[in-house]
């Protein structure tokens, strides 16, 4: 019996291992494959974003979480931007600083205040209803001076 308790126990160290141990998500720049998860009506000309999976499917269903910084052509970001201006923006939410990744673009850095312990968004801020795709329908979305479009959606 002691043996069965020392294999659960290192089992269960093992697993707890795992899930504390967090990686740094692909920076990924395949705008076709994007389109899979998410509605691309307008296709920008580049992307920069990361998939990444909440939770491990063991007590319930994983969520996923895309981050993206789309770059568009001026006309096609103009467009956009002009629909969605149409649209009332969502209320201004504290974000955790946990949303501020190293690799988007200085234009999209510069959309986010430090509140202290919470950042903020400097520009209209939308929900993902135009990029929304299957199980991708929350999240909100806003526009840089760049021509780019940051999208933070997920399921749930």
């Amino acid at each position: 019996m002691k043996a069965f308790v020392k294999i659960v126990a290192a089992f269960l160290i093992v697993i707890c291992i795992g899930c504390n141990s967090k990686e740094e998500p692909t920076i990924n720049t395949d705008v076709d494959k994007l389109a899979k998860s998410i509605n691309l009506a307008v296709k920008p000309v580049a992307a920069r974003w990361v998939f990444t999976t909440e939770g491990d499917g063991m007590l319930g269903p994983s969520d996923y979480k895309i981050l993206a910084v789309l770059k568009y052509n001026h006309t096609d970001w103009l467009s956009l931007y002009k629909e969605h201006k149409m649209l009332k923006p969502i209320e201004d939410e504290c974000l955790s600083k946990e949303i501020m990744k190293d690799w988007y673009t200085e234009s999209v850095k510069a959309c986010f205040k430090n509140n202290g312990k919470y950042l903020s968004v400097t520009k209209d801020v939308y929900n993902v209803d135009a990029f929304a795709k299957n199980s991708f329908i929350h999240g909100y979305c806003f526009f840089t001076d760049n021509d780019e479009v940051f999208l933070y959606t997920y399921t749930m």
